[in-house]
């Protein structure tokens, strides 16, 4: 009977003893822990730590964060074969740095803004070029305004054209806005190339601003071309200061029969056959009431016989 029971405690003994082995995971064959947000910036951590060159740094083999990378090389490249439209543009806004400005970079933009596949992507880099001030520029935003299809992209280039601080004084410039109002397709081009024309207050575009104001498709692009023309047909008003006043005669004076004081002069205006009574004023007097009160109105000024211009 003790052998008997001493056998059956040791069998119960085994039993439970494999049971324990059986519940217990081993550290080799346990699952993954649960994916709670400490875990998974865990298992991010890890895998940055032990990921290759190559997936950490990107095709290129470059940094994903290129404000560290200051080489011109590096920028180009990123430029053009970021795998991410965002980091394209990125690389874009760093070649816009008059630290790079050079025909390396030039040429760069240039090709990213014809083949690049991203509308947003050809877009900046139009809008960059437009900070190199170089006897082709303008040549190459001309062939982009050709051969790019959006509409949108096409627009936004058009309203950076007629901003850009580099090209502010370019005759060009408003060669190429009134070439996109007579020629391109969209309706919102052309009158984004109409508020820059107006903008720019050249009297070279007031042919195109007449044609489009009469003949455009488009019933607004009409109505902003006749606005502009109206506006740039006027003469441009010159606000000078007011002179400091001398002695002068009384205002009622005739010429050749009351006394003009020294420092003073007869102002006469006429538009014919309106003739302005003449004023015996300073010369300055004169200059400012011309431009400010009858040059826009067609009159003509003289001060003591020399013409006011």
């Amino acid at each position: 009977m003790p052998n008997r029971t001493g056998r059956l405690t040791r069998g119960l003994a085994g039993i439970l003893w494999a049971a324990a082995l059986c519940t217990t995971p081993s550290p080799v064959q346990a699952g993954p822990s649960p994916l709670t947000p400490n875990a998974i910036a865990d298992e991010r951590q890890a895998g940055a730590a032990s990921a290759s060159p190559v997936a950490s740094t990107g095709t290129l083999g470059l940094p994903l964060d290129i404000t560290s990378q200051t080489g011109l090389s590096a920028i180009i490249a990123r430029a053009r074969e970021a795998p991410t439209p965002q980091e394209r543009q990125k690389a874009i806004r760093a070649l816009r740095q008059p630290t790079y400005h050079g025909p390396e970079a030039f040429r760069a933009l240039s090709a990213v803004m014809s083949a690049d596949r991203n509308n947003e992507v050809r877009q900046a880099a139009a809008i960059a070029l437009l900070d190199y001030k170089r006897s082709e520029t303008l040549k190459q935003i001309e062939a982009f305004f050709k051969a790019e299809f959006g509409d949108e992209t096409r627009r936004q280039v058009c309203v950076a054209l007629a901003t850009a601080p580099a090209y502010a004084q370019d005759p060009g410039v408003t060669s190429l806005l009134s070439g996109l109002l007579a020629e391109d397709p969209s309706a919102a081009v052309r009158w984004a190339a109409t508020e820059g024309l107006s903008a720019r207050r050249d009297l070279s575009a007031l042919g195109a601003l007449q044609r489009a104001a009469a003949w455009d498709q488009d019933l607004i692009v009409r109505a902003a071309a006749a606005a502009a023309y109206r506006q740039l047909s006027q003469p441009r008003r010159i606000k000078t200061p007011r002179p400091n006043k001398l002695q002068r005669a009384p205002f009622d004076a005739v010429p050749g029969k009351d006394p003009c004081p020294p420092g003073n002069g007869w102002c006469a205006c006429s538009r014919p056959p309106v003739k302005i009574k003449p004023h015996c004023v300073p010369r300055a007097d004169c200059v400012h009431t011309f431009f400010n009160t009858f040059q826009s109105q067609g009159y003509s000024c003289d001060w003591d016989g020399e013409t006011i211009r």
